[in-house]
C-alpha cells in the first residue's frame, strides 16, 4: 500500500512527487539549472588555476628568501668580508623576474584576465612533467617555473 501524504485520499508520495516533478522542470528552470552548472564549473577552474598559480608564487618567493644572501667569503687583513657571486646575483634575478611576473598575473586574475595564470601554470605543469618524467595533473605543479 502506498504512504498517503497529508492524510489525504488518492495523494501518494510517489503522485505528489511526479506532480512537482512535471510542474519544476519547465525549460526555464532546466535552463537556468544548466548555466547555473557551467558557472559553477568555471568558477571552479578559475579559482584552482588561481590557488596553483598563488602556491607557486609562494614556492618562488621562499626560494628566493634562501639565495639572497652572499656566497662568497674574502679575508682582508684578517678580517672577513662577503660577497655575491655574479653566478648568484643573476640567479637571483631571474627569480625576482618570476615572482613579479607571477604577481602581475594574478593582480590580472583576480581582474578577470586569465590568461598569463594558466599560462604559467601550464609552464610550470610541462616542466614537472618533463623533470620528473612523470605525469602531472593539470594545473597543478609540483615544482615552480
Amino acid at each position: 500500500m502506498a504512504s498517503m501524504v497529508g492524510g489525504e485520499k488518492g495523494k501518494t508520495i510517489l503522485g505528489v512527487f511526479l506532480e512537482r516533478m512535471r510542474d519544476s522542470l519547465t525549460s526555464d528552470r532546466v535552463e537556468q539549472s544548466v548555466v547555473d552548472a557551467l558557472v559553477d564549473k568555471e568558477l571552479t577552474k578559475r579559482t584552482q588555476a588561481i590557488v596553483t598559480c598563488f602556491e607557486n608564487f609562494q614556492k618562488l618567493a621562499s626560494e628566493l628568501v634562501k639565495i639572497d644572501r652572499p656566497d662568497q667569503k674574502v679575508y682582508d687583513d684578517g678580517k672577513e668580508k662577503l660577497f655575491m657571486s655574479s653566478t648568484r646575483h643573476e640567479e637571483i634575478k631571474k627569480l625576482r623576474e618570476k615572482i613579479d611576473k607571477h604577481e602581475r598575473s594574478l593582480d590580472k586574475a583576480v581582474k578577470g584576465d586569465m590568461k598569463d595564470v594558466y599560462d604559467l601554470n601550464q609552464q610550470s605543469s610541462s616542466k614537472n612533467k618533463g623533470e620528473s618524467g612523470g605525469k602531472s595533473s593539470e594545473g597543478t605543479t609540483n615544482e615552480t617555473s
